[in-house]
Parts: C-alpha cells; structure tokens; sequence
C-alpha cells in the first residue's frame, strides 16, 4: 500500500473515533506540531511535520487511536504543553501526533485525602484556581501556569525542591497511563482493582511509578495524574532579602530554613527573573547588573501572627547577615513580589510569569547537585573559576554574564541538603554549547566536583569507571519494559533514541 493511501485509510478511521474536526493531515496545522519551544530557536533546524495530528478526548479514544497505530506500524508521538527545551514532543519519523490538550477536566478534588485527580491536558492554572476557591494549592515549580499538568509532571522541571514540602516529583501519588501495546497501565493505589482511590503512590513490591514518568513519552501517553494537594494558610506573603555576598546570603538562608520558617525558601544568582518582564536580551542584562548578586525568594504563610513572627524573623536574620529587604529600599519591588507568587520557591500559582524565556538567554540546567546547604559558597566560587577559564563562558564581551556562573538553591530534606541548579548562558540547542563548551567544561566540571566530594544527582549524572551507575542501569531497565510493553516500538517521541 503506498504511503499516501494509508495516511488517507489512517485519517478516515481516527475520524471515526474522534470526530472528523479533531484530526487533521493539512500541511499549514502540520508544520505548527513540527517545532517547539526548542527547537524554534535551534540554529540549524530543519522541520520535522507529522503525517496526522489527533486531539482525542477520552481514554478510550487514546487506546483507539494506539490500535490503529499498532495495526498500520506507524510510530506515535504524545505531547502536551510544547514547552520542552530538547524537542521531545517532535516526530522523527512522521506518524501520528496525539495533542492531549483535550483532555483537559479536573476529575475530582479529594480534600479529605488531600489529592486531586486530573487529566493529562488540564492546564496548571485551571487547577490551581479552583483549588484557590477551597484555600488550597498545589507545588508548582518554574514553569508557566499554561502548561498542562501532565507534561509539567511527565516532562517538566519536576525536581525543584522545598524545604517543607520535599520534591515536586514526590507529589505525584499516580498515574494512567495507556501502553504501546494498547493496554493500559495504572500505579500506585489508583491499581487497586478493589478500590481504585488515588491514595497513596506506592504499593507493594518495586515502586516503578517513576519509570513511565522519566521514560518522557517513549513507553505510552499519560491521560490522568493524581497529584497532591495542599492547605493554604489564612495569610501569604512573598519576601525577598537581597545581598552582595555569597558567604553572607547562604549563611542567612540556612538560618532561617533551619528555624523552621517560611513555607518556600530558595536563592536565585543575580535577578535571575529580570527576563521574565524584560522584552531583549540587552535589557534583562542591564537590569541584571543593577540588582543585587543574591535574592531569598521565601514565602511566608500562616496565621496573621504567624506571618508577622516570620516576617520579624527573617529581618533580624537579615539584618544579622549584612543583607537588605529589596522592597523597603525599592517599593515599587512589590509589584514584581504579588505577581510572582508561583515563582515562590514553588508555594503556588495564583498568576503566571509574562515570559517563559526568550532568544538567547537563559539556557538549560547542566546538572543537578544535591550537597549540603553550607557547601555552595565553595561550590559558586569553583563554578565561577570553572566558567573564567572557559574561551566562550569567560569572555565579558558574551550577554549574561551573571547566567554563566548562576546555581540555584532549593535547600530540601528540612534544609540538612539543598539541590544546586546549574545553569548555563545561551540555549541548550546553541550549536557552540553542543559542540564546543559541554565537551571541554564538562570534564572539568566533574573533576571539580570530585574534589569537592560532591556528585552530580544520579538522574542526570554519568558514573565513573567501574560503578554501575543510575544512567545506564534505568535505561537499560526501560529498555527492556518498551520491549515488553511496546513490542511494536509505536511510541516514538524524540527522546532517548534507540531506546
């Protein structure tokens, strides 16, 4: 059968599964499913279209368009919210693009056990807003409310931290999940054929709820997430302590989270979140180096008491440590601080940032470092020599210099350890990045932190000579669940090829 008529036979059938308005093969809706936040910035990119784009909107209609799939031997690629910084949601080989941005319902809202239930195209804001009308919230870290949650927990930045409420990856309590082979797969207590409540994430033997999280769409398509949920005090406040010293602005965060104040606590490099209202590279820039080099982002939550006693608190703590409240000396801060509720160190989104990122800024974290909170100084400075050294990363005349030796803190673990956020200028599909810096930092960068006695988190880390290692050992693992649960190899997202 030639490959037109097929599409044509393929189109016709999943007409009659969804409604002929919800697929289509017109080149002019094709060519917007073949680029992403990435790869619309990538220097040498050339358009990867599928043949059909399916929207469907029950999981019925996903195992439906999954056996047609299968019959005709046509790859799948699920996606969501497109907001991948490594093309993740783009065909490599055509097939079929399933856009789950209709399934988009808030299922249920369990406020008794603290979970909410959704589908995998709801956007964070639609959650989060009637969770607000029951004084409630769930952990968000840095991405846009837009997003859908299913991306944001199958594919987002789900490892930032917080001190009091741990990992968002941890707030996951389950999953379904439809398989390559048609089947359908649910974890945690949402497995239990007696009870499906979505309750707890684990259940008895080896906890693999994971495994389809970070298998990014290559072992099915996410339809439902159950996640956690959580109490919203009678009062909220953001509060930003600034400082000009690295020693200083650690000392005074490892105070105050080991006080056991402040619902969020993080530090940014610099105004890191001056891109985010800033509409060029050279303006962010500017305002970058007229702030101060450090910022607390703390969320303090509670009783009107309560809040007072924190905000009292952090100032003497301030004030100990030789920092300043950015919004006493520059009032017109509070404006930045109420719109900046979900950026919080993940308290939650009551709004959304302007910009998720634009040409030419902020690139992807290199890795992730879980120490303890005391060794950043000797961590930034290291980092900083590190970039010095570097050609490209220590020339002045390149924008963002702040960017190069920024890490983010997210002290965790009730601050005895905090996640380091490495982050790089330029975007991770700069050729020169690729190419030039990463095979020539890299090595050095993990030297470094040997010295140190720190490791990269095993998830993005490489293991050294002669141990087995997380990397190698999960991907083998999921390689061998796609084999037995896609037999086919019809999931085909463009991620972890060959895998």
């Amino acid at each position: 059968m030639a490959e037109n008529e097929k599409i044509k036979i393929i189109k016709q059938i999943l007409s009659d599964i969804v409604g002929t308005e919800w697929v289509s093969d017109d080149p002019a809706i094709l060519i917007a499913y073949s680029r992403d936040y990435a790869s619309y910035l990538k220097f040498d990119w050339k358009s990867m279209c599928p043949q059909i784009v399916v929207l469907p909107k029950t999981l019925e209609e996903v195992k439906a368009i999954v056996k047609v799939a299968r019959q005709y031997r046509i790859p799948v690629v699920p996606v969501g919210s497109f907001g991948s910084q490594f093309s993740w949601g783009i065909p490599r080989a055509g097939g079929i693009l399933v856009d789950v941005s209709r399934m988009d319902e808030i299922l249920q809202i369990d406020e008794d056990n603290m979970v909410a239930i959704v589908e995998a195209g709801c956007p964070i804001f639609k959650l989060q807003v009637e969770l607000l009308k029951r004084r409630m919230f769930i952990h968000q870290p840095g991405a846009c409310s837009t997003f859908l949650i299913g991306s944001h927990f199958t594919h987002g930045i789900t490892n930032k931290a917080n001190a009091r409420l741990g990992y968002v990856n941890r707030q996951i309590v389950g999953y379904e999940m439809v398989l390559g082979d048609g089947r359908v797969l649910r974890t945690g207590s949402m497995a239990n054929y007696a009870n499906p409540r979505a309750i707890w994430p684990h259940g008895p033997g080896p906890d693999l709820g994971h495994i389809p999280r970070m298998a990014q769409g290559s072992l099915g398509i996410v339809t439902k997430v159950a996640v956690r949920i959580h109490p919203l005090d009678e009062e909220v406040k953001v509060f930003q302590p600034a400082f000009n010293n690295v020693d200083k602005a650690t000392a005074a965060l490892d105070e105050i989270v080991k006080s056991e104040i402040c619902t969020g606590t993080a530090m940014y490099t610099g105004f890191k979140y001056a891109q985010y209202f800033a509409d060029t590279p050279e303006s962010a820039d500017r305002l970058d180096r007229v702030n101060p080099d450090w910022m607390l982002m703390l969320s303090l939550q509670g009783t009107k008491r309560w809040v007072e006693y924190e905000e009292k608190k952090v100032r003497e703590i301030t004030q100990k440590h030789g920092g300043i409240i950015i919004t006493d000396k520059l009032p017109f801060y509070q404006m930045f601080e109420d719109a900046q509720l979900n950026q919080s160190a993940s308290l939650f989104s009551e709004y959304t940032i302007k910009y998720w990122a634009y040409p030419g800024t902020i690139g992807a974290p290199a890795g992730m470092v879980i120490a303890p909170l005391h060794m950043y100084p000797k961590y930034f400075k290291l980092l900083s020599l590190l970039y010095l050294d570097d050609p490209l990363l220590g020339d002045p005349d390149e924008l963002d210099v702040k960017w190069k030796r920024g890490a983010i803190v997210y002290p965790e673990q009730n601050g005895h350890y905090a996640m380091f956020e490495l982050m790089m200028a330029g975007h991770p599909t700069d050729p020169r990045l690729v190419r030039e810096v990463a095979p020539r930092f890299g090595p050095k960068y993990f030297k470094a932190l040997v010295k140190l006695g720190l490791r990269l988190d095993a998830k993005y880390g490489i293991a050294r000579p002669g141990e087995v290692g997380i990397i190698p050992t999960y991907m083998d693992l999921a390689r061998k669940m796609k084999s037995l649960l896609d037999p086919d190899g019809i999931m085909s997202p463009g991620v972890w090829e060959g895998v």
